[in-house]
């Protein structure tokens, strides 16, 4: 074979393609699944409700939303995260998106991360008027402020990291084919 490399077997290619991940740290040198689930809170407006945080001396955008705990089932995961965040007890109502693709954490290179998204319907005249359209500067560590977005106005690069991107791109998708009306 010219130029490559010849296998015997499946599993010996199998072999040398997991030596090659290990040698290139790829995913041979992970030490924890992280499971994040996020919610695309999408009110009557056509608006979804924005995070901008601060952590890690880094600023990011992304979507309400956090860790999955032991015992907890993903929707069960974001009704917490929402009381926590906001105090406001919501229902996910349906599975957007999950990730597909391996994604090592940014924060922590020996973690990989799987994000999972929900549709959450908001029609709470009180939470809409909470939060504004502006953007929040958000400046030192912990710094959490939420926001509303047009749909229509916002592209995946909005979003800080690739994850949310991908879903991002998802929900777009759904919502422009009338999936949410």
């Amino acid at each position: 074979m010219k130029g490559g490399i010849s296998y015997k077997s499946s599993v010996n290619r199998t072999l040398h393609v997991l030596y090659l991940l290990t040698m290139n740290g790829g995913p041979m040198d992970l030490k924890q699944m992280i499971v994040r689930v996020y919610g695309f809170l999408l009110n009557d407006n056509g608006e979804i409700l924005i995070s901008d945080e601060f952590h890690y001396g880094m600023r990011m955008r992304k979507l309400p939303g956090g860790g999955l705990q032991l015992g907890e089932g993903t929707a069960q995961t974001l009704r917490r995260e929402l009381m926590e965040e906001m105090e406001v007890d919501l229902l996910p109502s349906k599975l957007v998106h999950t990730t597909a693709s391996f994604i090592r954490s940014v924060f922590n290179p020996a973690h990989q991360v799987m994000g999972v998204y929900y549709h959450v319907p908001v029609q709470d005249g009180n939470l809409i008027s909470r939060f504004k359209l502006e953007q929040a500067a958000a400046c030192k560590n912990g710094d959490v402020f939420f926001r509303w977005s047009r749909v229509g106005e916002l592209n995946p690069l909005d979003f800080t990291f690739p994850m949310d991107q991908e879903a991002w791109m998802v929900f777009k998708g759904q919502y422009d084919s009338g999936l949410f009306t």
